[in-house]
């Protein structure tokens, strides 16, 4: 019967420790960001492209930019998608470029398709590591209980 909670202590730490790996991925990422190589990209189209989940009454909002850049002569082009929400919250949302505007970028020189508008990258992994914790702090009490059902008291039933 101790399987049970161990077991879930269990699943709680693999999934703080996939926290963990990710938020450490993210974090190198972001350190090898700053040295990153320039580049010019032009924005090819960019526009705000509404959509409707099915059984859904209300329209969602997706922002669709496609960038165009070179490195060592090598053409790249990169659709990226952004969801901006509720259509009626939305839906007069300007576009942040126009086609056949440039704008310096950052690619990875082991990755050229990988590219970045900001060196500042995202702080997920602070969020991460926060979730991490709470998982490891969330196993403790399973893991107490565990141990106190397979060596708690055996007292002896009476007759």
């Amino acid at each position: 019967m101790a399987l049970i909670p161990a077991g879930l202590a269990l699943v709680l730490v693999i999934i703080g420790l996939a926290f963990f790996g990710i938020g450490r991925h993210e974090k190198n990422k972001h350190i090898a960001m700053q040295t990153w190589p320039t580049t010019t990209i032009t924005i090819t189209s960019c526009g705000n492209s509404p959509f409707r989940r099915s059984g859904e009454t209300q329209d969602e909002v997706n922002r669709i930019t496609v960038f165009e850049y070179s490195v060592n002569g090598h053409p790249y082009k990169v659709t990226s998608t952004e969801y901006l929400g509720w259509a009626s919250q939305k839906s007069a949302t300007p576009v942040p470029y126009q086609p056949g505007q440039t704008v310096t970028g950052y690619y990875d020189p082991d990755n050229p398709q990988s590219f970045s508008l900001s060196r500042e990258g995202t702080d997920s992994g602070s969020i991460l590591a926060i979730l991490q914790w709470v998982l490891f702090a969330l196993s403790v009490p399973f893991w107490l209980l565990a141990l106190k059902m397979l060596f708690g008291s055996k007292t002896p039933k009476a007759a």
